[in-house]
């Protein structure tokens, strides 16, 4: 995990900072691996289980399409974004990083609090963020995660479904080419021009994005054959995994 953490900071958050379309490319592919790794492993498919992925997917559809699509910063919310992406540790295909990414608090937690906070200003409210998130993944751990894990041990398939359901749907959020269609300068004021948000020199807080195809792309470069090549190498690194973990 310390790992996965540096090389988020280091890493990802250089990506997704520079060649987004690139970074959400792999994190596209991973998820399209995982939701056919879980889906296999039903190894009966009832009307209940075909019910429930629908289910899992226009839920995790609807999610995405909130607006806006970030969770509040409030210790509390932190607390509880710790709790929820610990709790995806216990489950096969979801990563803590994943779920962070779908409550749009992976870029303040990693990037905000943890890099610009602490190894950059060495700021005491990133500390007191990163505190209250670990306290929450402990927390997460000892309650939410044991409750998952009887409902994944007495309902193995059902809830198998529902997690294949919950990850297709969420690909809505993870499409590599979005461009910002309404956002929130500092001043706290509502711009809804594509090409003012990307033009902007202040920051701005993003609260609703168009998917686009890859010629349509207006927010920069859109790096095709790099993010095809990651899209495919997070495709395939998830059967590798599979392959390596049975060895």
């Amino acid at each position: 995990m310390v790992g996965g953490i540096l090389i988020g900071v280091v890493g990802v958050s250089y990506s997704l900072k520079e060649y987004p379309p690139v970074i959400w490319a792999f994190f596209f592919g991973l998820i399209i691996a995982s939701a056919i790794y879980i889906g296999r492993q039903i190894e009966r498919w009832t009307a209940l289980e075909i019910i429930l992925l629908i289910v899992g997917a226009v839920g995790a559809y609807y999610i995405t399409t909130v607006t806006p699509v970030e969770w509040s910063h409030s210790l509390p919310v932190v607390f509880l974004a710790g709790a929820i992406a610990i709790s995806a540790l216990i489950l096969p295909g979801i990563s803590g990083s994943f779920m962070l990414l779908l409550m749009g608090m992976y870029y303040f937690i990693v990037t905000k609090t943890f890099k610009e906070g602490i190894l950059e200003n060495f700021d005491p409210q990133a500390f007191l963020t990163i505190g209250v998130f670990a306290l929450g993944c402990l927390t997460g751990l000892l309650t939410v995660a044991r409750v998952l894990a009887w409902t994944f041990k007495n309902y193995r398939f059902p809830t198998l479904a529902v997690l294949t359901g919950f990850m297709l749907g969420s690909l809505n959020k993870i499409w590599p080419w979005r461009t910002p269609v309404k956002a929130m300068n500092e001043a706290g004021e509502i711009i809804t021009n594509s090409t003012a948000i990307l033009t902007a020199d202040s920051k701005m807080k993003i609260l609703q994005e168009i998917n686009q195809f890859p010629a349509n792309y207006a927010a920069g470069d859109a790096l095709l054959v790099p993010a095809i090549l990651m899209l495919v190498l997070g495709f395939v690194s998830v059967f590798l995994m599979e392959r390596l973990g049975e060895s």
